[in-house]
């Protein structure tokens, strides 16, 4: 059934679309003079544009183009056109209606009919439209002349000219209209609601309905006044006032009613001598005039979208704001936005409690408040986490402390980045800073940290005594008559094996104790900061290397001084140069060369080995408690803490470590980059 329904409509909108386009030819050929005249109007070549761009299918275009051409053949035929000028009617529309369609398709892909789903309401539509109409038409008319020519009908008039512009007039009067109603007709179906104007320019249309019969009258039904120029000024009105179509339809309606009147014999083109001048004239007045309507609506149009996209644009800015400012209040982290003058740009609600309890209170400037480091000492305001910002881009989660107007202090943990403005050319505006009250969490650390030194302390104590008796027990094992071993009650060899994996045991439970006690230590433990050497011959380096037993295989360079804590400082450094003396391969010596340089307020630390290694995949996890990356080796031994160590310790000092293969030059090895305060 829904087949069948289907097969009617489209037989039903053919036979609508046939009747019409053989209404248009029998009005045409109605302005012929004699059969050997080819008409004065040509409104059929519109509607075929039009009817052929309605086919969706090849098979709907083929039977349309069949159609037009039979129509137009029996048509001209029955009117009494002569046969010359029946076969380039019939050639001519053929081509030109083919032609048409072929390049609108093309240069203008976004309009009903070539895939798209509106009409004329941009410029740059409306001109290559009108270039393809151009185009179309002008090789319509060659092809028509030359077949009027070479069958020697003998036709009244300039041919070319006349042919080219009354199918010119048409395509624009009927096409261009009915494009646009076309569209209307689609949209006020998906509304719902069919409103050709809105309802507040009702009496203006009215206005300008009078208007125009008024002036059209006294152009186009008086003789020899030279008014042409009225209709012109109410055009102008109308596509500036008025949506497209409307525009369009009421230049075409009563552009229409001026071509009847000067075919007439009245206006101030009714006395212009030969029918066919009266008429070319006239329409090209016709068309300079709807050109000039379609140009200004398309351009008023274009506004209206540009207007309503920077309407909805600043609708949805202003909704993102309303957005963000409500996330940014509902915080609570206090954050602030910081200019290059350190002026405080932005702030939500936690960052202005928390900045007003200070011991300046509010103030609108990042330079006003004072910020201790952990050790108590002052940070210069060049120092600040937004200055910071500014310079670097990113500053890492690190503590600092504000003093508050009570006498007491807050462990703030404090990040940073910088804001970059799409004019500035990538350049940094201001920093955003964002802050968090830690004071309970790093008391609570506090507390959590000497509590596990006191377990950690009780659990090595027996592990301790566990370790003493199994290494005096191995020390009284005595070799047997045999070639075995044997103790002082005679135990057989199976207790030495057995000995030996407990004290294994022990020994790796006492590293696993040290190293996470070491971690707990690193992560909550309060700071010390201070200026510490790290290079040269009595730097922290080359004396962590000596306390390895590896000051030979340790090459140390020039590292400028930074601000840390030492004690914490010197586990990084002897966890990494631990890692790099154990893990190489067999037979060969161990290198690590360190290196390091200044980077703004950083100094960046580079230690570069020959060891076996880290895969591309695990250069992050191993920075994972527990992960190692050569855990499937037997050979090399360890807990998986030590890293994760080297990066809690690192963060804490406001910085960050990767790991990264050894630069050129290097056949294996890895290079471990961390960042520590400058002094």
């Amino acid at each position: 059934m829904t087949g069948i329904s289907g097969g009617r409509s489209q037989a039903g909108a053919f036979a609508v679309w046939w009747a019409a386009f053989a209404l248009l030819v029998l009005l045409s050929r109605s302005t012929a003079a004699d059969a050997s005249s080819v008409g004065l109007v040509a409104p059929a070549a519109g509607l075929a544009l039009l009817w052929l761009m309605s086919q969706e299918t090849t098979r709907g275009a083929v039977l349309c183009l069949a159609a037009m051409a039979v129509t137009r053949g029996v048509l001209s035929t029955v009117s009494g056109a002569a046969p010359g000028v029946t076969a380039a009617l019939v050639v001519a529309g053929f081509v030109q209606t083919l032609l048409m369609v072929t390049l609108l398709r093309r240069w203008c892909p976004g309009i009903l009919g070539a895939g798209g789903s509106v009409s004329v309401h941009e410029p740059g539509v409306l001109v290559r439209g009108s270039a393809a109409v151009l185009v179309a038409t002008g090789v319509g008319a060659v092809i028509g002349a030359g077949v009027v020519t070479a069958t020697d009908a003998p036709v009244q008039g300039l041919v070319l000219l006349d042919w080219w512009a009354r199918n010119l007039a048409g395509v624009f009067l009927v096409g261009a209209v009915g494009h646009l109603a076309w569209e209307w007709v689609r949209e006020s179906r998906s509304r719902g609601r069919w409103v050709l104007v809105p309802r507040s320019r009702v009496p203006e249309l009215i206005g300008l309905l009078a208007v125009s019969v008024a002036a059209y009258g006294a152009v186009f039904l008086q003789s020899g006044l030279p008014l042409s120029f009225l209709p012109l000024v109410i055009g102008v009105w109308s596509a500036t006032r008025f949506p497209t179509f409307a525009a369009a339809l009421h230049s075409a309606c009563f552009g229409a009613l001026a071509l009847v009147a000067t075919l007439a014999g009245r206006g101030p083109f009714g006395d212009l001598g030969a029918v066919e001048t009266q008429a070319l004239v006239t329409q090209a007045y016709l068309l300079t005039q709807l050109l000039t309507v379609l140009a200004l609506a398309t351009g008023r149009d274009q506004r209206v979208s540009l207007v309503r996209e920077l309407r909805d644009s600043q609708q949805e800015t202003a909704a993102r704001a309303e957005l963000l400012d409500a996330m940014t209040e509902s915080m609570s982290e206090g954050l602030v936005v910081i200019d290059h003058q350190g002026t405080l740009v932005r702030t939500n609600s936690a960052a202005r409690s928390l900045l007003a309890s200070s011991t300046t209170g509010y103030r609108e400037s990042a330079r006003d408040y004072q910020v201790l480091r952990l050790d108590g000492t002052e940070l210069p305001a060049d120092e600040h986490p937004s200055a910071r910002a500014l310079r670097e881009g990113t500053v890492p989660a690190h503590d600092l402390v504000l003093c508050r107007g009570d006498g007491s202090q807050r462990v703030l943990s404090v990040t940073a980045s910088a804001l970059t403005g799409g004019d500035q050319g990538g350049a940094a505006t201001a920093a955003m800073v964002v802050y968090r009250d830690v004071t309970d969490e790093r008391d609570h650390s506090n507390r959590l940290t000497e509590f596990a030194e006191v377990v950690a302390h009780d659990l090595r104590s027996p592990l301790t005594v566990m370790h003493g008796w199994l290494d005096v027990a191995l020390g009284g094992l005595v070799p047997d008559l045999e070639g075995g071993e044997v103790g002082a009650q005679g135990q057989p060899p199976m207790v030495r094996r057995a000995m030996e994996r407990a004290l294994v045991a022990t020994v790796r439970m006492e590293e696993l104790i040290s190293d996470l006690l070491l971690q707990a230590t690193a992560a909550g433990g309060r700071m010390e900061p201070v200026a510490c050497t790290l290079g040269g011959d009595d730097g922290l380096v080359t004396e962590v290397a000596g306390e390895s037993g590896a000051s030979a295989s340790v090459c140390v360079g020039p590292i400028p001084p930074v601000l840390v804590d030492v004690d914490l400082v010197r586990q990084l450094v002897s966890n990494l140069i631990g890692n790099a003396l154990k893990y190489v391969a067999p037979d060969t010596v161990p290198r690590v060369v360190v290196s390091g340089t200044r980077a703004g307020d950083r100094v960046v630390v580079e230690m570069t080995d020959n060891g076996i290694g880290v895969p591309a995949q695990q250069r992050e996890a191993i920075f994972d408690r527990f992960h190692r990356a050569h855990a499937e080796d037997s050979s090399y031994v360890g807990t998986g803490l030590g890293l994760a160590i080297c990066r809690t310790i690192v963060q804490r000092h406001g910085g960050e470590i990767t790991c990264r293969s050894a630069p050129e030059g290097h056949s294996s090895g890895t290079t471990f980059a961390f960042d520590l305060p400058a002094a």
